[in-house]
């Protein structure tokens, strides 16, 4: 990962990427009246894209899936992974055995 640096997964996985928080960018503008219109019209234009950008980061945060677990929650399953994967090992290596067994007995 490209992130984190850390091997398992790319950028877009990254859990660390997911943790961190959007917050909404707000930006203020204070101008007085003025006799130039050319200098309005730059005023207005930087609002105009001001409101431009704040939207597109809500858009970006409505957007968002919150995958985030607590370190109890994914150790947890991780517990519960480990344990069905060890019956299947024992599992797996009984049926093994009794394959043996019936091949020999031909």
């Amino acid at each position: 990962c490209f992130e984190c640096n850390k091997p398992g997964h790319i950028k877009v996985d990254c859990p660390q990427l997911k943790k961190k928080k959007f917050f909404k960018k707000k930006a203020l503008k204070a101008w007085h009246l003025s006799d130039d219109e050319s200098s309005d019209d730059e005023v207005t234009e930087q609002v105009a894209n001001l409101c431009f950008m704040a939207l597109s980061d809500d858009e970006d945060i409505k957007n968002e899936v919150d995958d985030s677990y607590t370190f109890g929650e994914l150790q947890f399953a991780f517990d519960e992974l480990l344990v069905e994967f060890k019956k299947k090992c024992s599992q797996y290596s009984s049926l093994k055995k009794n394959m043996a067994s019936v091949e020999k007995e031909k």
